[in-house]
């Protein structure tokens, strides 16, 4: 699948809602591999922005997530 380009969250929080059938948001592990964020029915996927990073001292990091459709 073709990435589209990286993203982070500029803001305090980030809460996405993933379809359940349709695995199109990845994110990049230590390793700097991306991998998938299968979706799991019910939840929201929470990623931490700039403002609560620097708010929390750099105790918390966000992950750069990506999306392998156009429109996520």
């Amino acid at each position: 699948m073709a990435k589209l380009w990286p993203d982070v969250t500029n803001g305090l929080l980030a809460l996405i809602n993933q379809d359940d059938d349709i695995t199109a948001l990845q994110v990049r592990n230590l390793s700097g591999e991306w991998i998938p964020a299968t979706p799991i029915p019910g939840t929201f996927v929470c990623n931490i922005g700039d403002m609560l990073k620097f708010t929390a001292r750099h105790i918390y990091s966000m992950a750069a997530a990506s999306s392998t459709r156009d429109g996520f």
